[in-house]
């Protein structure tokens, strides 16, 4: 992790050949020894904890900053989807089945599976799509001011 903001560290880590910038809380930096990613140390990060994934809407992992702050004490992971903020553009675009594959890439490259999935907004649409697909990667699905389809608003 390079950048430390307001008691949030952001950096890159990797998912493949990928660059994800992440976002965690002061905490969980001071854990780490150098800074490097569990990747980067070729070893499974050890927490006392089910990691928290926090997957932000149509933004970045950059406005979640003040729930990474409120559960600081815990192993919380805000990683900027690819494509958007800071992380490396893909390819081609990726729909939702393509960014729960590169989130679950990611989680899978730094240990952090199973974790307990956070979606924001947009963000619940992959997280769920995660979960339905990849269930071993996920402990709990927690989902906050889902988006949906608006003619699907009906309840039969």
């Amino acid at each position: 992790m390079s950048q430390r903001r307001n008691g949030v560290y952001g950096g890159w880590s990797h998912a493949g050949k990928q660059r994800v910038f992440v976002r965690v809380p002061a905490s969980l930096k001071h854990q780490s020894e150098n800074g490097a990613s569990p990747s980067d140390r070729h070893e499974e990060p050890e927490f006392e904890e089910t990691p928290i994934v926090l997957v932000h809407g149509l933004a970045s992992g950059r406005t979640l900053k003040p729930v990474i702050r409120a559960l600081g004490r815990r192993p919380v992971f805000a990683p900027d989807l690819p494509g958007f903020g800071m992380s490396d553009q893909p390819i081609h675009p990726l729909d939702v089945p393509g960014l729960a594959d590169a989130l679950r890439r990611w989680m899978l490259d730094n240990g952090l599976a199973p974790a307990i999935l956070v979606g924001f907004s947009f963000g619940c649409q992959v997280a769920v799509d995660l979960a339905a697909r990849y269930p071993a990667a996920v402990d709990r699905l927690v989902l906050v001011g889902p988006a949906f389809d608006p003619a699907a608003r009906t309840p039969g």
